[in-house]
């Protein structure tokens, strides 16, 4: 009885080591699987963005019946060159442009993305900071499927096709005020102010910047004067701290050099409470 009873645990204990061992192996399996398709799949965007190769949407690295979801599970295009034709669109309306991985992270045949796109678009001259996540589906080491997820309105405020007309102010919101002065010889080009210069500002300062309002210089109190200031700019942001994080050392310099397109007058900056 006690060697049949031996014979058992013997043969358990090899069982479940046999079984661990395939679990283990088969793990390991999966692992190198999702290290490649990540491999792969870097390698694969980097080349269509940063390269600008929008050849590399072919059968080697997409299949066949490849699928573009929107985000409400509606299909934006199929295929490869239904693909190709979707993304080649970026390529034709955007130059200067750096797609970076934030994260790249997997499990299965399934990874998921983060990443930022910038770029200028080539039609208004704006620039484009876009950040989202990309649901993808792997099959035989080839992309399947993809569905973005990003901010639309942000991406349509930046280029300038959405505008709020009348921000909504509110008190204690901290408002960053950009007098333009007035003195001969001194010029200012209102049109590239409002649709270049401040759709540049909020693309550079991003969800910190809650609204923006500009005032044209008319006239002086008194008659027969020049007006004191060409045009006033106003940002604002809900504090300080929010205003100082966004408007650092590189979006400064970024602002201050696009100064000369519009106009010769030196600014002069008041950073104001809104008190009602």
């Amino acid at each position: 009885m006690k060697k049949l009873l031996y014979l058992f645990f013997l043969l358990s204990t090899f069982t479940a080591s046999a079984q661990s061992k395939k679990e283990c192996q088969e793990l390991q399996k999966a692992e190198k699987q999702v290290e490649a398709n990540i491999k792969i799949y870097r390698e694969t965007w980097d080349k269509i963005f940063n390269q600008r190769d929008i050849d590399q949407v072919n059968d080697k690295n997409f299949a066949t019946d490849v699928i573009l979801l929107n985000q409400k599970e509606g299909i934006r295009a199929q295929g490869i060159e239904g693909f190709k034709k979707a993304f080649n669109a970026y390529l034709i309306g955007f130059s200067d442009i750096k797609f970076t991985f934030i994260d790249l992270w997997g499990h299965g045949d399934k990874l998921v993305k983060h990443w930022n796109f910038l770029g200028k678009h080539n039609k208004t001259g704006n620039m484009m900071n876009l950040s989202g996540v990309t649901l993808v589906k792997m099959k035989d080491g080839k992309i399947i499927e993809e569905q973005d997820f990003d901010d639309s309105l942000w991406y349509n405020q930046q280029l300038g096709y959405y505008i709020e007309k009348e921000p909504k102010i509110t008190k204690g919101m901290i408002k960053v005020a950009i007098y333009y002065p007035n003195s001969e010889g001194k010029t200012f080009n209102m049109e590239y102010y409002e649709s270049k210069h401040m759709t540049l500002a909020k693309s550079l300062l991003g969800n910190s910047l809650k609204a923006i309002a500009i005032d044209k210089g008319l006239a002086n109190g008194s008659p027969n004067t020049p007006v004191p200031y060409l045009a006033i700019g106003y940002l604002y942001f809900d504090s300080i701290a929010s205003f100082q994080k966004a408007m650092n050392a590189e979006v400064s310099a970024k602002l201050n050099a696009d100064i000369p397109n519009y106009t010769n007058s030196q600014p002069i900056v008041q950073i104001s409470e809104v008190l009602q």
